[in-house]
């Protein structure tokens, strides 16, 4: 996947697919990481096999980036993992 940088100081929007057939995506966390900058956020509340947005927090997106997504059910380890490189 890849997507445009939003530049510098502005949050990254994403679309995400719930693909779950009984868990809310408010259910997991996720985990991102960027080099050596690392965070978690919470997912939004998007009702099985629909979509919603995922907001990641300010910083100083640059072009070139590799973003890792885990998405991590709360107490457990990732159930799902992305990487996402943005222009």
């Amino acid at each position: 996947m890849v997507v445009q940088s939003p530049g510098s100081n502005l949050k990254l929007t994403l679309d995400v697919e719930n693909r779950y057939d009984f868990t809310y995506l408010n259910e997991l966390v996720c985990r991102w990481t960027v080099g050596e900058e690392t965070g978690e956020v919470n997912l939004p509340t998007v009702a099985p096999h629909s979509w919603g947005t995922l907001t990641l927090p300010r910083r100083d997106w640059k072009d070139g980036e590799v973003l890792k997504l885990e998405f991590i059910r709360r107490g457990y380890e990732a159930v799902e993992d992305y990487v996402v490189d943005t222009y």
